[in-house]
């Protein structure tokens, strides 16, 4: 499995907070998924990068899921897409830092 990603509407005020909320669970559900698999993911690259999308009239914040971790995100609705261009936006939401090195070794 590829790349996939779960997005939550920003724009408001309202959708901005719900969004940050929903993005600030995720590492609280890294640590659960730790514990269920008693210990880090092996996988090298295991990752959640998140990352607040302009486009255009509406604003969306976006966690990507790399594709070591993207059965974990399917199971939470995440759909697949392209790998996200590195930007300083960016940021490792949660997962390992070999993430980083993997995924955007240019960093």
């Amino acid at each position: 499995m590829d790349w996939c990603y779960l997005e939550f509407k920003g724009g408001k005020f309202e959708y901005d907070l719900r969004a940050m909320y929903e993005i600030g669970k995720w590492p609280g559900r890294f640590i659960d998924y730790v514990r269920e698999n008693v210990g880090m993911p092996s996988e090298d690259g295991f990752g959640v990068f998140s990352r607040e999308e302009d486009l255009g009239a509406n604003r969306v914040h976006r966690l990507y899921f790399t594709p070591q971790a993207a059965a974990w995100g399917a199971e939470f609705g995440a759909q697949p897409c392209d790998k996200p261009a590195l930007s300083k936006n960016l940021l490792l939401t949660t997962g390992t830092q070999s993430a980083w090195r993997m995924h955007y070794p240019e960093r």
